[in-house]
């Protein structure tokens, strides 16, 4: 009987797993799709964009903390460093897209419409974190 029990407990914690990354993953496809519904409305899509990145960057603290709750304190640490490795990159590329920005405004260019753009392509780039994210927890 205890070995049924046992099974049983690794069972549910792997549908309750299995189901909460379903949902991380579901979560960041409806962010996406609404944003898409947004940008489509052809209203404040400057907003769209902003909400976007903040979903985004939400996602991403949410999912850190998800997977760094499952590790071990060795695992923790070297989650840390390539997480702030990760955050140096963002920072660099980050700056590279608000020079460009600020190039191609100043140039005439690009309007001031390309606010949204410069937020989508942010946003992409944390997305494809948290993505990766997801796919550790699993």
């Amino acid at each position: 009987m205890k070995n049924y029990t046992k099974h049983t407990c690794i069972l549910m914690f792997i549908f309750f797993n299995v189901s909460a990354n379903a949902q991380l993953k579901n979560s960041m496809d409806r962010i996406y799709q609404d944003h898409l519904k947004c940008l489509d409305s052809g209203i404040n899509m400057l907003g769209c964009s902003r909400k976007y990145y903040l979903e985004m960057d939400s996602m991403l603290n949410l999912t850190y903390k998800k997977l760094r709750a499952s590790l071990n304190e060795a695992e923790k640490s070297k989650l840390k460093e390539e997480q702030l490795k990760w955050l140096k990159e963002r920072d660099a590329y980050f700056e590279d897209q608000n020079r460009i920005f600020n190039e191609k405004v100043t140039s005439g260019e690009w309007g001031n419409d390309m606010y949204m753009v410069t937020y989508d392509d942010k946003a992409d780039f944390v997305r494809k974190r948290v993505l990766d994210i997801i796919k550790r927890i699993e």
